[in-house]
């Protein structure tokens, strides 16, 4: 009777804590996405390729030493502290992009939006993390990794029925909003018990920076979080440009398709979780056939006549891409929680993640104005086949296996 009645009481918990972060993460995907779905709009507004290109890498590179210095920091401070400045320092850049005309003002204040996205992710993941058990902690960050995955979708819908200008203006106020009620529903369950005061109350032994990486397979996850970032920011970036250009649908349409995609791509988490479950764990394998898959699929959008042929294909490719970043997001991530390095190692795969698709950005922005939408997916194409070279590679070196996780 006792058993279950703690059981309730965990589950009570998880799930308040979990509906929270989900939610707050949903509104920070929204704001991560305005420029890839106000792209087509932007493109006939006097925007070239090479401009948001620019102005995109340079957010991913902020995005990226914010996540190594706040993934660090998140380990000490408390989290509402960290949400709530991230978001508003969003919302702020969101505004202030819309009233400044020079590139590089625009390029500065976008960067400034990248970093305080980057003030999230990590707190909230260590807040999961180290106050719930870890098969609640699983599932809620099943369902975190969804909530990134869902911000697309709306940001998509805004772009679909708003000026690109009014799409900035939404998500800054909606960031805003977030980022007042997250703190405050924080502040609650800290005066409750619900959570624990992480910058006093977390009394576990740390794992140093440089010890993470003899974390067994860490070096392998963090290839692959570097590979799938690249898929799911860079990649997914340009989609509604090549909806628009090289299969000849419209800015609405592009942005509708951009959203329905999204949408399927929602589901990657809990189709990953099946899959691994039925394969009994083996994420190398998983992994590595995953890979594969996205490499035939992206390398078959070039011979698909059919425009619907073509995205499907490009979906079935960015599906599989999506399960290989849930293996990393939703069941290694969490499982550092032991070492007291959720935040950190948090923060460092997203920084590697971010810097490769930063440059990835700019190289696509290049590439596809040199050489066109047809050699770009081969080069996508490539990108898969090296994720499975990596892990085959993993496979059969003599590596030490330092800690197990």
């Amino acid at each position: 009777m006792l058993e279950k009645e703690s059981d309730k009481a965990e589950f009570s918990k998880a799930l308040k804590i979990g509906a929270l972060c989900i939610v707050t993460y949903t509104a920070s995907y929204i704001m991560r996405n305005v420029l890839s779905v106000s792209s087509v709009q932007m493109l006939k507004d006097g925007f070239t390729k090479d401009k948001i290109g620019s102005i995109s890498s340079i957010y991913f590179m902020a995005y990226a030493f914010g996540q190594l210095v706040n993934g660090r920091l998140g380990d000490k401070a408390k989290a509402k502290n960290m949400v709530v400045t991230g978001l508003f320092m969003s919302g702020f850049a969101a505004i202030c992009f819309l009233l400044v005309q020079n590139l590089y003002m625009q390029i500065v204040v976008f960067a400034l939006n990248g970093f305080g996205l980057s003030m999230l992710r990590g707190p909230l993941v260590k807040t999961i993390s180290e106050n719930t058990i870890p098969k609640h902690a699983r599932n809620i960050c099943i369902g975190f990794s969804a909530a990134g995955l869902c911000g697309p979708l709306f940001a998509g819908m805004l772009a679909a029925v708003l000026n690109w200008r009014y799409v900035f203006f939404s998500s800054a106020a909606i960031t805003v909003i977030m980022g007042i009620l997250s703190f405050a529903v924080l502040s609650f369950y800290e005066s409750k018990g619900v959570i624990a005061d992480i910058s006093k109350n977390n009394k576990k032994e740390k794992t140093s920076y440089f010890k993470m990486f003899l974390i067994d397979k860490f070096l392998m996850y963090l290839f692959v979080g570097a590979l799938t970032e690249t898929v799911s920011s860079s990649v997914v970036f340009w989609i509604p440009a090549y909806l628009a250009e090289n299969l000849g649908f419209s800015a609405s349409q592009a942005s509708l398709i951009y959203s329905v995609i999204s949408v399927i791509r929602s589901v990657c988490p809990f189709l990953c979780i099946f899959i691994f479950n039925l394969i009994k764990n083996k994420d190398r394998l998983l992994i590595g056939t995953l890979f594969s898959a996205a490499c035939v699929f992206f390398a078959l959008m070039n011979f698909a006549s059919n425009r619907w042929v073509n995205i499907s294909s490009a979906v079935l490719a960015l599906v599989c891409v999506g399960c290989v970043s849930s293996t990393l997001w939703s069941f290694f991530i969490p499982s550092l929680g032991k070492y007291g390095c959720v935040s950190s190692a948090n923060g460092l795969f997203d920084f590697a993640g971010y810097i490769a698709a930063s440059a990835a950005n700019m190289f696509f922005a290049t590439a596809v104005t040199k050489f066109g939408w047809t050699r770009l997916t081969y080069i996508w194409s490539a990108l898969m086949l090296s994720g499975v070279l990596v892990v085959l590679l993993c496979g059969v070196l003599p590596l030490k296996k330092v800690r197990k996780v």
